[in-house]
């Protein structure tokens, strides 16, 4: 074997235990990974034979729209078009709402966004949650953790501070026996003593504050204070698992919101802040690294709870970016396991719409070149999502299909990232933009754009009609 061979093999083993050591370290709770499972799929990617990449599609010649138009599929064909009669859970019940909210009738109307690492950053989240609260009312913050989950959180209304003494365990990694993750999939297991913070940036009136935590044997006792006074204090101690929550009384909205755990061990998941009065309350929540077939390492029971206790009135589905990512399709059984997800939460709240954003176009990083996982991950999702009787969005063909990733590097201000995936805060701007422009007209029963909303032009200001 040639000396530069030989080298090379040896590189290659050292990046991969590495990449394996960290990984590991990450799993046993020590530090984030310093190189994620996608790195090392690339590194073993030149030694396996992955699917042949689908050839590059023309640029569709009706502006963009899947069929059938438009891309927001309704929830369900069969449901009479008289909105005021339509049943519980569909969409024609949610859009109901939404007009009545709109017409000023008092009330308050919840969405809980779940996704995975775009939601991290609160990217196209952010423009969405804050234009149409300009429109419905501005309902409070909604659903925040208790302390900061990963390094990488972010939300445009709340800083929440790292955590001390307060272990934060991720669904993706299974590694909670109970598998109780909570109901955004992030649950933190907190050692007596151990403490949380949150600062609330600029939130005024009277706001709510409700505690979600896990009632377990041998459980300590829970105590917050809001600007340092006690509003909420519970024992977590129980004979048997539990999902509960705890309510403060209505209170002036603080600056700072603090936890502390006594005499022994406690499960904790999050606040839900929501100001006094009517409004859209749009809770978002996202886990690096996850994908919507991982739900299913909750145990039976164990989801549902805690997904009912936050009571949306539109649960949306924000997963696929770790699938259009990768190099490779996903597989027969993606359909059957998404659509399997998707019923469980929507038997778990009933009265809820449900509605699926697929994965924008992503890249190939390594060849600078568009990549077409993205389409099949989309065209699957579409198909799950009608199978579980949710309504669809489809951001593959919103943002003009995978031709469009060449534009979106060499515009003046990059769309997208080095990583050929993650969007830049530009970017993100742009997509919450196009994302909201699209949701406004279905809200409002408008005609939808003739063409895919670019992403590559000058920055447009937020509208409200």
């Amino acid at each position: 074997m040639r000396p530069a061979v030989t080298k090379g093999w040896k590189v290659l083993a050292l990046l991969l235990l590495y990449a394996m050591g960290s990984w590991g370290a990450a799993r046993l709770g020590w530090a984030e990974p310093l190189v994620d499972v996608a790195t090392v799929l690339s590194l073993v990617a030149p030694f396996r034979s992955p699917e042949a990449p689908a050839p590059p599609a023309p640029p569709p010649a009706d502006g963009g729209w899947v069929a059938p138009a438009p891309p927001v599929v309704a929830a369900s064909a069969s449901v009479a078009s008289d909105a005021q009669g339509a049943p519980p859970g569909s969409w024609e019940a949610w859009l109901a709402k939404l007009q009545a909210r709109r017409a000023g009738r008092p009330g308050k109307l919840r969405v809980l966004q779940l996704g995975d690492s775009e939601l991290v950053a609160d990217g196209p989240s952010r423009e969405v949650r804050t234009r149409l609260q300009a429109i419905y009312g501005d309902g409070g913050v909604g659903f925040v953790p208790v302390a900061s989950p990963v390094r990488y959180y972010d939300h445009s209304r709340v800083k929440a501070l790292p955590p001390r003494s307060m272990f934060p365990y991720r669904f993706t990694q299974s590694r909670l026996e109970d598998t109780d993750y909570g109901p955004v999939g992030i649950a933190f297991r907190a050692t007596a003593g151990a403490r949380g913070a949150v600062e609330l940036l600029g939130e005024t009136g009277t706001c709510h504050l409700r505690l979600h935590y896990a009632r377990l044997p041998g459980g300590g006792d829970v105590k917050v204070t809001a600007d340092g006074k006690e509003v909420i204090a519970v024992s977590t101690q129980a004979d048997a698992w539990t999902h509960a929550v705890a309510e403060a009384p209505p209170m002036p909205c603080p600056k700072r919101i603090e936890t502390k755990v006594e005499n022994a061990p406690a499960r904790l998941f999050g606040f839900e802040l929501e100001r006094e009065g009517d409004g859209l309350v749009w809770s978002t929540m996202g886990v690096l690294g996850a994908r919507i077939d991982q739900f299913a390492v909750y145990g039976p029971g164990r989801l549902e709870p805690g997904l009912a206790a936050l009571r949306p009135d539109l649960l949306v589905i924000n997963f696929g970016l770790n699938r259009a990512a990768g190099p490779w399709r996903p597989p027969d059984t993606y359909v059957g396991e998404a659509a399997a997800v998707l019923k469980r939460m929507r038997a778990a709240v009933p009265a809820a719409a449900c509605l699926v954003i697929a994965p924008y176009p992503c890249g190939d990083p390594a060849h600078g070149r568009p990549g077409y996982v993205s389409e099949a991950v989309s065209l699957a999702q579409r198909e799950a999502a009608k199978q579980a009787g949710c309504a669809f969005m489809n951001r593959f063909t919103l943002a003009g299909g995978a031709s469009q990733i060449g534009a979106w590097r060499r515009t003046r201000v990059p769309v997208l990232s080095g990583d050929y995936t993650h969007l830049t805060n530009d970017g993100a701007a742009r997509m919450g933009q196009a994302m909201s422009d699209v949701l406004l007209a279905i809200f409002e029963g408008r005609a939808l754009p003739p063409q895919p909303l670019s992403l590559t032009g000058p920055n447009r200001p937020a509208k409200t009609p």
